[in-house]
């Protein structure tokens, strides 16, 4: 069954606009370099994203979105436990020392399932 994984950021105060472009660049091209462990294709079926527009308010500074699907949970577990190049990304862009990241949200769901 889908799964969908959500990715929100805050941008350290004083990221320049250069870094949070990279940054963003570099998720949304995670989307051709994940691969699949057995087929050695990318897997992610689809990756969108953004910054944050909404009116109410309600961010609490977090200004990009992210939103990866995946064909099953077991991709999603893939990807955050095991893909190289998600772990690349992390270590470049939010665990860094150097990482214009301050604070990432993650959210991850499967359509229609409201409990347990």
């Amino acid at each position: 069954m889908t799964v969908y994984h959500v990715v929100i950021f805050r941008f350290r105060e004083g990221a320049s606009p250069e870094s949070i472009k990279q940054t963003c660049s570099e998720v949304m091209a995670l989307k051709d370099r994940c691969l699949h462990p057995t087929t050695g294709r990318p897997y992610v079926v689809s990756l969108t994203g953004g910054r944050d527009m909404s009116m109410e308010g309600l961010h609490n500074d977090f200004s990009h979105v992210f939103v990866f699907q995946f064909d099953c949970v077991a991709d999603r577990d893939f990807y955050v436990e095991s893909d190289t190049a998600h772990r690349a990304f992390v270590e470049a862009h939010v665990s860094g020392s150097s990482a214009a990241v301050e604070k990432a949200m993650v959210v991850d769901f499967q359509p229609g399932h409201f409990s347990g």
